[in-house]
């Protein structure tokens, strides 16, 4: 069985639906409730009324959001809103967008369907924890619309970058058939891979790597659950030969893409957490195992500032772990772990894995924060103690109301080759440790069960 292989993609009409930016939108489980009516204001036809839609008064277990998606769905293709390539395709898809620090990057790939495979088994390899509440709100969906509305994100390694020059052939000598610029200011272009030989040669070139999930790992393990539930059904049209259930939708990338980036995700402590922490003792403790250099943070300019300490903290981490830990008032300390620092018996986990315990996450969350800031390594946090911020100036910003924030930890990120070799490991990274921007949108191909 061919583990990775063109599928028959469903796209939308734009002569029917006019702007394609406007029926687009980011994952699921990046929108909230007021991104979601502002989706639903743009357009009747926006995705965001399948991945993601309303609940409503009176709903039940035969009218519900998900029973509506699937109505949407097939009310869309029925309408010709929503209409099926003529074949089986690769499709390209390009992402060209800027940093904060004004860079310009591009990031390509394919839309593909790939094999699943048990978790913990095979060559699809996860990195992150899941939670059975958003995994059973997908499986519910995908129940109920027999489709991949949202492909996961999976990177393989292919150094001699031969898969990117058979998608690079079709990117220099065809049109895409999908440009849009969506509201962040991200380009998004999508091409067809039509030729039966470069598609062979595709599927072979990644036929046997194995796959990092980087984002979407509940829709993965939910697809595996669906496949089982599948294979065990006794309805004799989802048992049909081409059993379309046996792959999800997926982007693949190559890791060693220059465009391919990870980027921090912030920690951002409630005013709670600070209400009696004492700052000279904090700084005391941490002396022990980090050099502390302090500075001042003019918090009135925060995008300025958020660049600056980014760029500072990339150079100070280079080979080990540092944060940046701004107060109120602009107070701030770069702190870095020293050369002979073993935190191992300092950790709330002394035996979490060797891999896991060198990030700076678990750094950050198993010793800085119960141990130190804290006091209180029983004490559990939850969201509402810890806010997790992708943009520096937004988490700098919130130490402008102290009620919002006792204090930032500006972070960096993981490396790829840290991600990789924990997912190799079979293990699991702390919540929120990647963040690979930017988030693919949603709408430029959906792969129907059905139609295959």
């Amino acid at each position: 069985m061919t583990r990775v292989a063109p599928f028959i993609g469903t796209r939308y009409n734009p002569t029917a639906v006019g702007d394609l930016s406007k029926v687009m939108a980011p994952p699921y489980d990046v929108i909230s409730p007021e991104m979601q009516e502002a989706f639903y204001q743009k357009s009747p036809y926006n995705v965001v009324r399948m991945i993601l839609g309303k609940e409503e008064m009176g709903d039940d277990e035969y009218n519900n959001k998900y029973e509506r998606a699937a109505s949407f769905l097939r009310e869309w293709k029925n309408n010709g809103l929503l209409i099926d390539d003529p074949g089986k395709f690769f499709y390209i898809y390009q992402q060209e967008f800027q940093t904060a620090d004004k860079a310009v990057h591009v990031r390509t790939g394919i839309f593909a369907a790939i094999q699943l495979e048990g978790a913990g088994k095979g060559k699809i390899l996860a990195h992150e924890h899941t939670f059975s509440g958003p995994k059973a709100d997908r499986l519910k969906l995908l129940r109920s619309t027999r489709c991949n509305l949202s492909p996961i994100f999976c990177l393989y390694s292919d150094p001699e970058k031969e898969s990117d020059r058979l998608i690079a052939e079709v990117v220099k000598k065809e049109a895409p058939r999908i440009e849009l610029k969506d509201d962040e200011g991200v380009i998004h272009r999508l091409w067809l891979m039509s030729d039966p030989l470069k598609i062979k040669s595709l599927a072979k070139r990644l036929q046997d790597l194995p796959f990092f999930i980087a984002d979407g790992h509940h829709r993965y393990e939910t697809a595996v659950t669906y496949c089982q539930e599948m294979k065990k059904s006794k309805d004799v049209e989802d048992r049909r030969k081409t059993q379309p259930w046996s792959y999800t939708l997926s982007f693949l990338t190559n890791c060693e893409d220059d465009g391919l980036l990870i980027l921090p995700t912030h920690r951002v402590l409630s005013a709670e957490l600070g209400a009696d922490v004492d700052h000279a003792e904090v700084l005391e403790d941490l002396a022990v195992f980090f050099d502390i250099t302090p500075f001042q943070v003019n918090l009135k300019q925060p995008e300025t500032e958020g660049v600056r300490i980014e760029k500072e903290l990339r150079e100070l981490g280079q080979g080990t772990t540092a944060f940046a830990m701004v107060l109120p008032g602009g107070k701030a300390y770069y702190l870095r772990l020293k050369k002979e620092a073993n935190l191992r018996e300092e950790m709330v986990d002394p035996d979490v894995h060797e891999e896991v315990a060198q990030l700076d996450v678990s750094v950050l969350h198993q010793y800085i924060l119960p141990q130190v800031w804290i006091g209180n390594p029983e004490m559990e946090l939850d969201d509402q103690d810890i806010f997790y911020v992708k943009d520096s100036a937004k988490s700098l910003a919130m130490l402008n109301a102290p009620t919002h924030a006792s204090a930032v930890f500006l972070m960096n990120p993981p490396t790829m080759a840290q991600v990789r070799n924990i997912a190799s490991h079979n293990l699991r990274m702390p919540h929120k440790s990647t963040y690979f921007y930017p988030k693919l949108l949603t709408g430029m191909v959906l792969r129907d069960h059905q139609a295959e």
